[in-house]
């Protein structure tokens, strides 16, 4: 078993200029040597991210307090899904997608970041595509463990 204390998450304050409004804190559970990342997010009210898209690694998103509105793109436009505590949404690699908190009161969610077994753990940072436009491409690259 392992256990990783809330004191002892990695936390990253995003930059409010790096936001189009608001402001996030993001804490990273990140177990060493394992194929996943739990990242809890508290979301100022009015805050956007920006549209992204990951082209290996897979993500999931768990409402734990408030309401988000998940958005989609592709070569159709744009959909808004809203979301409540307890909703759960799963993004398709490759997909563009963005969350926002459109509501006048805080919200925390839990993201869950899967790569697959002997994938290098960077690729939780480096495989986000900002500013999409719709599907990214599709990343064939082997990655191992020791790269």
């Amino acid at each position: 078993m392992k256990i990783i204390r809330s004191e002892d998450a990695r936390c990253r304050q995003v930059k409010e200029e790096e936001l189009e409004r608001g402001g996030e804190r993001r804490h990273y559970y990140v177990p060493q040597c394992t194929p996943f990342e739990i990242i809890k997010t508290e979301i100022d009210p009015d805050t956007d991210e920006k549209w992204h898209a990951h082209q290996v690694v897979r993500e999931a998103t768990l409402v734990v307090e408030g309401e988000v509105v998940i958005s989609e793109r592709d070569e159709k436009g744009s959909r808004d899904n809203p979301l409540r505590k307890g909703d759960f949404a799963e993004f398709d690699v490759c997909g563009c997608h963005r969350m926002r908190n459109t509501s006048r009161n805080a919200a925390v969610t839990l993201t869950f970041k899967f790569l697959g077994e002997g994938k290098n753990q960077d690729l939780f940072e480096g495989d986000t595509i900002e500013n999409c436009e719709g599907p990214v491409p599709r990343l064939w690259l082997r990655y191992r463990a020791d790269r």
